[in-house]
Parts: C-alpha cells; structure tokens; sequence
C-alpha cells in the first residue's frame, strides 16, 4: 500500500521495519525502485531527531524544535496533519516538513492546538 500512496508518512521504526533496513538511507533504496506513483513524498518522522522526507528527485532533512516537553501524546498525528495542512497551503517539500515539525512541537510543548499563526510564529523563531 505505501507504494501506491501520493504522501506516505511512517515513523523511522515503521519505515525500517516495513523494508527490513538498518537505517533511513537503506529504506530509501529498498522503498525507490518500486514506486508505484510519480510524484510520490515519504516523509519519514524521527521524534526528537525531527524528520526526513524525500520524493523521487529530491531530500529534505530537518531538526526537531528544540522545545520544553510537557506530553508527547499526538506528536506524530499533528505532524501529519501540519504536513497535510502545508500541502494545502502549497508550501514546497522544505517548508512542509518545517511546518510540520513545528506543528508537532507545538502539540508536545503546550496544552493548547496550535493554529497556523502559532506554527508561523514558531517557523520565525528558528535559527
């Protein structure tokens, strides 16, 4: 199913394990011949290590945001749902995956949803 998917969104353990690779850069090589849809993102979710994605022709690697954690619970479904929210809002791969990772900093370090002023206010902050 992850080959036929136009956005795939696995954590690295299921991205691993679902191509029987030691690390992402072995997943990625298993995962490409195969790629049942051209323009296909896989973006890879690495927790506190932040993310990696990459489509057929390009790769974007990203730290995560250096936040205070109060609950981890949802990081990995808002990430999704900031990468999805980008794609909406027809920001390149980068900036996706940024927003993304914002999204999910957001989520573990405050007790509130953010909204896309919270996720931008954070995107200007980084260094």
């Amino acid at each position: 199913m992850a080959r036929f998917s136009d956005i795939y969104l696995p954590s690295r353990g299921e991205f691993l394990a679902l191509w029987g690779a030691d690390d992402v850069e072995a997943a990625v090589r298993a995962f490409q011949p195969g790629l049942m849809v051209e323009e296909q993102v896989v973006v890879v979710k690495d927790g506190s290590a932040g993310a990696f994605a990459f489509t057929p022709d390009r790769q974007v690697t990203m730290n995560a945001y250096d936040v205070r954690v109060r609950n981890t619970v949802g990081a990995g479904d808002s990430f999704n749902a900031g990468f999805v929210t980008a794609n909406t809002l027809e920001l390149d791969l980068y900036d996706s995956v940024e927003f993304a990772c914002a999204v999910a900093a957001l989520t573990i370090s405050t007790d509130q949803l953010p909204d896309v002023n919270d996720v931008n206010r954070l995107r200007s902050e980084k260094p």
